[in-house]
């Protein structure tokens, strides 16, 4: 378990891909009129996260370029132990993302997946920039965003290591170096793991150390909630 918590956001796809029945495809041109695009700002970005979720179907999942948004830390732990993810505002910024395109029943499936309510919101992005490598100009999606904010450390959000972006000036870290430092903050005086560990078994704390994350975000992007 200490293993999945460090490993966020899991190994990322260089290309676009297409996920069918637990194997991982290349892209090819398929119908997309009948599903949902949905930015994936952290895991979600992964096969091994994506093949945690859904077992069986067919996935499309389109790799490009993002204007004006990055993916950073947000201020809360996941129930597996992993700080996650959400997404920053940056008029400077672009970023590599990737695009879940989501069947009714996946999209359903998802929801379930990303405790709307509790952490993340359901929300619409309009007017954005993206760019895809399948020669496709995407203008409006949706994504989920943490309830909780941005994690901001000094001020300032902290992007992750695993997701490329240009223009950012704010630090960059993979899960381990990042859970060192809450680890520290917090001033914990075990091991890493055991600090992790506590985390995933003791529902009590990790509402205390979210609690801790989220005492100082601010909200930094442009978009609708999704009612319902």
């Amino acid at each position: 378990m200490i293993e999945r918590a460090l490993g966020y956001p899991y190994e990322m796809s260089a290309t676009s891909y297409i996920l069918e029945n637990g194997r991982i495809n290349a892209w090819s041109d398929i119908d997309l009129s009948n599903r949902t695009p949905v930015l994936a700002c952290g895991s979600n970005q992964s096969p091994e996260q994506l093949m945690r979720k859904f077992s069986e179907g067919l996935i499309p999942v389109m790799a490009g370029w993002l204007e004006g948004y990055d993916s950073v830390y947000s201020a809360h732990f996941t129930s597996y132990g992993s700080v996650a993810a959400t997404y920053h505002y940056d008029a400077n910024v672009k970023s590599r993302q990737m695009i879940t395109w989501l069947d009714d029943d996946q999209l359903e499936m998802m929801h379930k997946t990303e405790a709307l309510g509790v952490n993340y919101e359901f929300v619409a992005f309009e007017g954005i920039e993206f760019q895809s490598d399948c020669a496709q100009s995407i203008g409006a999606a949706y994504s989920y965003q943490s309830l909780r904010g941005p994690l901001m450390i000094e001020g300032q959000p902290i992007g992750l290591q695993a997701i490329q972006a240009v223009g950012a000036s704010y630090r960059r870290y993979d899960q381990k170096d990042l859970q060192a430092l809450i680890q520290y903050l917090l001033g914990h005086a075990g091991t890493l793991a055991d600090f992790i560990t506590e985390t995933i078994n003791h529902a009590e704390e990790r509402h205390r150390r979210t609690k801790y994350l989220s005492t100082n975000h601010i909200w930094t992007y442009p978009c609708d909630p999704i009612k319902g």
